[in-house]
């Protein structure tokens, strides 16, 4: 019980750090607007999945007491408050003596007659416009924006506002439209936003193993109308009339929700920051990486890969190399078979969906594993399983309900040489952009036969094949972990000092976590590098650190220097971090990177953000708190040297 509730706690952690960012100089505040955006929108992940689970099994089996619930709240109401108090302190008040045309105006005596009048003119407009939103009888969907008019003769009505614009911009003020929309009548008593965050729990084992799609549909159905988790209102009184109307539809509601209630702040300021940035054209990124490799630029990414293996650090290396690959294939008269897996793409009209549907329209061999369990992804997968469907010559295969297919993986299968890419992150050209990863494209015969044999597991799962370059299977990833371990115990037996270096996003895997610490009790020394979730505890063999920067790190590296002239170190890269639903409830890939030059690369890699202590975050061993370090050398003004072309 205790284990998972730091668990929960660990991660909030790793939102902290992520809101660490705002504070830094160095950040832009294009940037510093961004890392607001996610601190929010993981705090709303972290309740309605972390938060809901707890729910679930406090519901199902007496497992946790109101004392581990009240530990829980109290942390997510804390960074509740402070990514309000980032926002007005941080954000708008430095924006404000940035740009003469922005501020933010809460106080409505603060603007002139003019000013006042004119906001109230466009109010009425948006007033107008959202008439025919209001809902009567619908429940408030998850995270979106609502606004509620209280009349004075105790009526109330609620409308859909998340398309519309939260500020109203009048003679550079920006001012909250619910404030002068109680100006607009004197009938109306009071005006305010809310939101409710539902639970998104799904319950896999109760889906239809038969059915698979239209039961996973039935479980979307049901999660838009699941008990409500927590409520983000201003004033008791606010919160009295959203009940009401939830109470009038007979809605769910957990005993005990979160409140989230802004002091000094104000609903809905993700919305608001996206008006701001978009009406001034405050990019995220100011000063995007300069040094991008551009594969097959002059010749194709095709004829690039054959000459020799290429590995990519997203986003120092264009991700557009990856697609180009795949656009390349879809035309290429050599080419005979695609197979690809998806989890998350940017859109049902992405490019990678996009080359798959025109390599079937080609007349080539199309067979797609895509992954309609992929959490808040599910009805863009949906959408894009009948596009595909729409094509001849595609195969759509589906995992079953319980394990998940999580591997990043594409295969194209040509007469005379085939090709492959294995990541470790989406196919996401978007997301790319803001998330490290690294990819490896590769003719190697060996590791292209390995994925076909993945494929061909995936689409029959009575088959068994021998990998010989890759670990997927669940269970299997862990016990390859555990061997290459193993042999650097033995290698201390010899004499030698052996390091293993894990780059994860999360570990909390009790037989990992164990079997390391067995380990280092015995002279093996672990160099960690974990973004988020860490239930590890650093010891005298077991360094640990966080990096969380400008991009937010996703890449999963496992490296074993034996230091041996009788054993090559071998390095891997993987889909799956050390978390027990990766090792045991999805279908991941560990691949052995062999060619020389890219396990250098990986090398470098390491060494650049062993370097850093500008983003670094080091597990104290005395205090069991991340401590963030407070020097000038940044990992990414490495990566983006020529050293890493």
């Amino acid at each position: 019980m205790k284990e998972i509730i730091n668990k929960d706690l660990s991660l909030m952690k790793f939102n902290e750090r992520v809101l660490h960012q705002v504070t830094l100089s160095k950040n832009p505040i294009g940037e510093k607007c961004k890392f607001v955006k996610i601190a929010s929108s993981n705090l709303d992940e972290f309740i309605s999945v972390k938060y809901g689970r707890l729910m679930h099994e406090l519901n199902n089996v007496n497992l946790y007491n109101s004392e581990d619930i009240d530990t829980i709240q109290i942390s997510v109401i804390k960074f509740y408050m402070k990514i309000q108090s980032y926002f007005n302190n941080k954000i708008i008040k430095p924006l404000s003596k940035m740009y003469t045309n922005i501020n933010l105006i809460t106080d409505l005596n603060k603007l002139t007659f003019e000013e006042f009048e004119e906001g109230k003119k466009d109010a009425i407009f948006t007033l107008n416009e959202i008439f025919d939103k209001r809902i009567e009888h619908e429940a408030p969907v998850s995270g979106k924006l609502y606004m509620c008019i209280a009349y004075k003769d105790g009526e109330f009505r609620i409308y859909n506002y998340n398309n519309f614009d939260k500020l109203l911009y009048v003679d550079s003020k920006y001012i909250p439209i619910e404030l002068l929309i109680q100006e607009t009548s004197e009938d109306i008593n009071h005006a305010f936003m809310f939101r409710v965050i539902r639970d998104s729990y799904i319950d896999l084992d109760k889906l239809d193993n038969d059915n698979l799609l239209d039961s996973m549909k039935d479980a979307i159905r049901e999660r838009e109308v699941a008990p409500i988790l927590a409520i983000e209102c201003q004033s008791p009184d606010e919160l009295e009339l959203v009940n009401r109307y939830l109470d009038s539809i007979d809605d769910k509601i957990v005993d005990n929700p979160i409140i989230l209630s802004p002091d000094k702040g104000m609903c809905g300021i993700s919305c608001m920051l996206n008006q701001i940035l978009e009406d001034n054209d405050l990019d995220y990124f100011e000063d995007r990486p300069s040094n991008k490799i551009k594969v097959g630029k002059k010749h194709s990414v095709m004829e690039a890969v054959k000459k020799h293996d290429i590995l990519l650090m997203h986003p120092f290396d264009d991700y557009g190399t990856v697609i180009r690959l795949l656009e390349e294939a879809s035309t290429d008269k050599d080419i005979t078979h695609i197979y690809q897996t998806l989890y998350r793409v940017s859109s049902v009209d992405s490019p990678i969906v996009n080359a798959l549907c025109k390599a079937a329209d080609n007349g080539k061999k199309v067979t797609v594993c895509i992954e309609v369990k992929a959490r808040f992804n599910e009805t863009m997968n949906f959408d894009i399983i009948e596009k595909l469907k729409s094509h001849k010559n595609v195969n759509l295969i589906l995992s079953n309900k319980v394990i998940k297919v999580h591997s990043k993986a594409m295969l194209i299968v040509g007469k005379s040489t085939s090709y492959c890419h294995i990541g470790t992150g989406n196919y996401n050209e978007k997301t790319s952009e803001l998330y490290t990863d690294i990819s490896l494209l590769t003719t190697d015969i060996v590791m292209c036969k390995d994925l076909k044999k993945l494929f061909k597991i995936l689409a029959d799962k009575k088959y068994k094949g021998q990998f010989k370059k890759i670990v997927s299977e669940p269970g299997v990833i862990r016990e390859t972990l555990i061997n290459n371990i193993n042999m650097c115990i033995s290698e201390v037996k010899k004499g030698n000092r052996p390091i293993v270096t894990i780059k994860v996003n999360g570990i909390a895997d009790r037989i990992m976590i164990d079997y390391i610490n067995y380990a280092a009790s015995l002279g093996v020394n672990f160099n960690i590098i974990c973004r988020g979730i860490c239930l590890l505890k650093p010891t005298d063999n077991i360094k640990i650190c966080s990096i969380v920067g400008r991009y937010l790190e996703h890449s999963r590296i496992y490296k074993f220097d034996y230091d041996s002239k009788k054993i090559p170190n071998k390095v891997y890269i993987s889909s799956a971090d050390l978390l027990t639903r990766n090792l045991e409830r999805r279908v991941e890939i560990l691949c052995k990177i062999t060619d020389t030059q890219c396990k250098k690369k990986i090398n470098k890699i390491l060494k650049a953000y062993n370097k850093d202590t500008t983003n670094k975050f080091e597990y104290n061993q005395d205090t069991m708190e991340y401590e963030s370090y407070k020097g000038e050398k940044n990992v990414y003004d490495v990566f983006d040297k020529p050293i890493f072309n």
